[in-house]
C-alpha cells in the first residue's frame, strides 16, 4: 500500500521509543499562528490519523521537536508535496529516514555543526558582522558540497539559500538592535555600516509562497526589524508605533507592505497603541484577505474585552477624540448618515444646541458605507473633522449591534468615563434635551 494517501499531501511518520517523550511537529505561519501535533509510537503500516498527513501544495518548513538530554530541541526541515518523512527517535535525539533523507538531515546537521544562526551575547556584538560573513560562506560551501553528493532538488537549494540570506541580514540587524538596547555608548554605527544595511532590502523581497510556507516567523521578525531600522536609520531614537506604520507604507508595496502592517498592528494591540484611525488606514491599504480577516478578528476581540464605551469604540475612532472628550464631562453623540433626510434636518437644531451648551461635547458618527458620500455630506452640513467620524463597517459595526441602533437619527449621552448614561436621548429639536443638559450640568 502506498503511503501517499492523498494527492499533493506529505506523510509524516514517527518512530518513538516506548516510555520516552514523544516527538512533536510544529508549523507556524508568517503572522505567528502555530499548529502542533504529536508523533507517538505506532506501526508504520497503520497510518490512519489524519493529523500526520499534511495536505500541502507547496514546500513546507516544519519544526521537529525532539528531546536531547531531557530538553526539547527544535530542528527545521523542509517537506515537499508527496514526500514521506520518517522521523526515527534515537537514544539522544532523532534522525530522518526516507527517500529524501539527505535533504532532511542537512539542516539538522547544520545546527549540530554550529553552522546555524550565530547567537553571540550583546557584548560580542562588535564581532557579530564578521561572524555572520564567515558563517554565510561556511553555509554556502557546505550546501554546495552536500547538494552534489546528496542529489538535492533545485527548489530545495533555492529555499535554503534564501534562508541563509535571511540569517545574514539578521546578523547585521542584530548589531543595530544591540547598539540601541545594550551598547549605546560603546561604539558608533558608521555611515558605511548604515549604507550597507539599507542595501539589504533586496534580500527581503522573496517569493511570497515561500515566505508563507518556509520562512514565516523568521522572515516576519527580520522584516519588522528591518522596517524599524528604515523608520529611524540615523538611530536617533527608537521608532514610535506610527513611525513604524509610516515606514511600512513608504518603503514597501503589495504583499510585503500588507504583512508588515499586519505584524505592526498585531504588536500594537498588545501594547494598546491601536486606534480607530490605524484600523481604518489598515483596511484602506491592505489587500491580502487573510491579513484583513486576522486583524478584523483581533480588533473585534479587543473591543469586546471592555464595557467602557469611550475606550471600546468612541475613543478609538481617532486620537483627536480623546482630546475633545477631556474638555467636558458629557458628550452628546449623533448617529446619522448622508442619505438620511431626518438626520440632516436635525443638523441646524444641533448647531444651535451646541452654541448654547458650550460645556458639552457634540460628536457626529456616520453609518455611511461610502466614504466619499460621507465626506461630501459632512462638508455640505458644515461639520468639522474634529467632531465628525465614520464607523469602520457602517451598519455592521460592533457599536451599532451592541446598542441595537436599527434606525437613525439616534442620540446618546456619555459621561467623561465613557459610560453611556442615556442610550436614546431626545433629538436636538426636542425641548426635553435642554432639560436633560441643564440637570446634568447642575450636578
Amino acid at each position: 500500500m502506498s503511503l501517499n494517501l492523498f494527492s499533493q499531501s506529505a506523510v509524516i511518520i514517527g518512530e518513538s521509543y516506548i516510555g520516552k517523550p514523544p516527538i512533536y511537529v510544529s508549523i507556524f505561519d508568517e503572522i505567528g499562528s502555530n499548529y502542533m501535533f504529536e508523533l507517538s509510537t505506532f506501526d508504520i503500516k497503520e497510518i490512519k490519523d489524519y493529523s500526520r498527513i499534511l495536505p500541502i501544495t507547496n514546500p513546507q518548513m516544519i519544526y521537529v521537536v525532539g528531546f536531547e538530554n531531557n530538553k526539547p530541541i527544535p530542528y527545521k526541515t523542509i517537506i515537499f508535496p508527496n514526500d514521506t518523512l520518517i522521523i526515527k527517535e534515537k537514544e539522544n535525539g532523532f534522525e530522518y529516514l526516507g527517500s529524501n533523507r539527505n535533504e532532511n538531515m542537512f539542516l539538522y546537521n547544520l545546527e549540530k555543526k554550529g553552522y546555524g544562526l550565530f547567537y553571540g551575547s550583546e557584548m560580542d556584538c562588535k564581532m557579530c558582522l564578521e561572524e555572520h560573513i564567515l558563517l554565510r560562506k561556511k553555509q554556502l560551501n557546505l550546501l554546495e558540497k552536500e547538494s552534489t553528493d546528496g542529489g538535492f532538488r533545485r527548489e530545495y537549494l533555492s529555499i535554503v539559500k534564501d534562508m541563509f540570506n535571511l540569517q545574514y541580514i539578521w546578523g547585521w540587524l542584530k548589531l543595530y538592535n544591540y547598539k540601541f538596547h545594550y551598547s549605546k555608548n560603546e561604539f558608533i554605527l558608521n555611515e558605511s555600516f548604515l549604507d550597507s544595511l539599507k542595501s539589504f532590502k533586496k534580500y527581503l523581497l522573496l517569493d511570497t509562497t515561500n515566505i508563507k510556507n518556509c520562512y514565516y516567523s523568521s522572515y516576519a521578525t527580520t522584516l519588522r526589524t528591518y522596517n524599524r531600522f528604515l523608520a529611524q536609520p540615523d538611530f536617533s531614537q527608537e521608532p514610535t508605533f506610527d513611525e513604524e506604520l509610516n515606514s511600512a507604507v513608504k518603503n514597501f508595496d503589495g504583499f510585503y507592505r500588507d504583512l508588515l502592517l499586519t505584524l505592526i498592528i498585531k504588536n500594537g494591540f498588545e501594547n494598546n497603541n491601536v486606534t480607530y484611525r490605524h484600523i481604518y488606514d489598515f483596511f484602506e491599504l491592505c489587500r491580502t484577505s487573510k491579513y484583513r480577516n486576522y486583524i478584523d478578528i483581533k480588533w473585534k476581540e479587543m473591543r469586546e474585552s471592555t464595557n467602557n464605551i469611550l475606550n471600546f469604540d468612541f475613543n478609538l475612532l481617532i486620537d483627536r477624540f480623546e482630546k475633545i472628550t477631556k474638555k467636558s464631562s458629557y458628550t452628546y453623540i449623533d448617529f446619522w448618515a448622508s442619505w438620511c433626510a431626518p438626520c440632516r434636518a436635525e443638523m441646524p437644531n444641533s448647531k444651535k444646541l451646541k452654541e448654547e451648551y458650550k460645556n458639552i461635547n457634540f460628536i457626529y458618527i456616520s453609518t455611511d458605507e461610502n466614504h466619499s458620500s460621507w465626506e461630501k455630506a459632512m462638508k455640505q452640513i458644515g461639520l468639522s473633522e474634529t467632531e465628525s467620524y465614520l464607523l469602520p463597517k457602517g451598519n455592521d459595526s460592533e457599536i451599532i449591534k451592541k446598542f441595537k441602533i436599527t434606525s437613525i437619527p439616534r442620540y446618546m449621552i456619555i459621561n467623561k468615563d465613557g459610560k453611556v448614561i442615556n442610550q436614546d436621548a431626545p433629538r436636538p429639536s426636542d425641548p426635553k434635551i435642554r432639560e436633560i443638559f441643564d440637570e446634568l450640568l447642575r450636578k
